[in-house]
Protein backbone atom coordinates (compact mmCIF):
# COMPACT_ATOMS: atom_id res chain seq x y z
CA UNK A 1 0.00 0.00 0.00
CA UNK A 2 1.35 3.06 -0.99
CA UNK A 3 1.69 6.00 1.66
CA UNK A 4 -1.20 7.74 1.79
CA UNK A 5 -2.24 10.80 3.49
CA UNK A 6 -4.48 9.57 5.57
CA UNK A 7 -1.75 7.11 7.04
CA UNK A 8 0.93 9.98 7.28
CA UNK A 9 -2.03 12.04 9.27
CA UNK A 10 -2.22 8.40 11.70
CA UNK A 11 1.29 8.28 12.04
CA UNK A 12 2.04 11.78 13.65
CA UNK A 13 -1.67 11.36 15.79
CA UNK A 14 0.40 8.44 17.27
CA UNK A 15 2.95 10.03 17.95
CA UNK A 16 2.03 12.90 19.30
CA UNK A 17 -0.33 11.11 21.51
CA UNK A 18 -3.73 12.60 20.33
CA UNK A 19 -5.02 8.92 19.07
CA UNK A 20 -5.30 6.35 22.08
CA UNK A 21 -7.76 3.90 20.75
CA UNK A 22 -8.43 2.09 17.26
CA UNK A 23 -11.47 3.45 17.32
CA UNK A 24 -9.70 7.11 17.04
CA UNK A 25 -7.44 5.11 14.82
CA UNK A 26 -10.01 4.14 11.92
CA UNK A 27 -11.71 7.84 12.12
CA UNK A 28 -8.51 8.83 10.00
CA UNK A 29 -7.79 5.89 8.05
CA UNK A 30 -10.34 3.81 6.19
CA UNK A 31 -10.78 0.20 7.00
CA UNK A 32 -10.75 -1.26 3.44
CA UNK A 33 -7.58 -0.40 2.21
CA UNK A 34 -6.09 -1.01 5.38
CA UNK A 35 -7.50 -4.60 5.19
CA UNK A 36 -6.33 -5.46 1.74
CA UNK A 37 -2.41 -4.20 2.52
CA UNK A 38 -2.62 -6.31 5.48
CA UNK A 39 -3.86 -9.31 2.80
CA UNK A 40 -7.04 -10.09 5.02
CA UNK A 41 -10.98 -9.10 4.47
CA UNK A 42 -12.54 -5.89 5.77
CA UNK A 43 -15.10 -8.25 7.12
CA UNK A 44 -12.06 -9.74 9.00
CA UNK A 45 -10.78 -6.44 10.32
CA UNK A 46 -14.14 -5.04 11.34
CA UNK A 47 -14.34 -8.40 13.40
CA UNK A 48 -10.62 -7.72 15.21
CA UNK A 49 -12.01 -4.03 15.76
CA UNK A 50 -15.34 -5.47 17.31
CA UNK A 51 -13.44 -7.70 20.28
CA UNK A 52 -9.87 -6.59 20.07
CA UNK A 53 -8.67 -9.43 22.49
CA UNK A 54 -8.80 -11.62 18.83
CA UNK A 55 -6.34 -9.45 17.68
CA UNK A 56 -3.04 -11.18 17.14
CA UNK A 57 0.54 -9.65 17.40
CA UNK A 58 0.81 -10.18 13.93
CA UNK A 59 -2.16 -7.92 12.51
CA UNK A 60 -0.81 -5.48 15.12
CA UNK A 61 2.72 -5.63 13.05
CA UNK A 62 1.31 -5.41 10.07
CA UNK A 63 -0.67 -2.15 10.83
CA UNK A 64 2.52 -0.31 12.12
CA UNK A 65 4.36 -1.43 9.11
CA UNK A 66 1.93 -0.01 7.03
CA UNK A 67 1.93 3.49 8.99
CA UNK A 68 5.48 3.34 10.01
CA UNK A 69 5.36 3.39 13.98
CA UNK A 70 6.85 1.26 16.06
CA UNK A 71 4.97 -2.02 16.48
CA UNK A 72 4.20 -1.13 20.65
CA UNK A 73 2.64 1.70 19.54
CA UNK A 74 -0.05 -0.63 17.67
CA UNK A 75 -0.42 -3.13 20.72
CA UNK A 76 -1.19 -0.24 23.15
CA UNK A 77 -3.93 1.04 21.13
CA UNK A 78 -5.38 -2.52 20.78
CA UNK A 79 -4.89 -2.76 24.60
CA UNK A 80 -6.28 0.57 25.37
CA UNK A 81 -9.57 -0.27 22.96
CA UNK A 82 -10.01 -4.01 24.63
CA UNK A 83 -10.20 -1.86 28.20
CA UNK A 84 -12.20 0.91 26.77
CA UNK A 85 -14.49 -1.80 25.64
CA UNK A 86 -14.37 -3.73 28.84
CA UNK A 87 -15.12 -0.80 31.00
CA UNK A 88 -18.06 0.17 28.51
CA UNK A 89 -20.23 -3.82 28.86
CA UNK A 90 -19.23 -2.90 32.96
CA UNK A 91 -21.68 0.09 32.55
CA UNK A 92 -24.46 -1.89 30.88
Amino acid sequence: MPKTRGLNIAKKLILSGDITNLTELFEVIDKTPLARSMKTSPDRLNKLIGNPALFLFQDAYNIAQLIGVDEKAIVDLVHNQYIADKKSRKKR
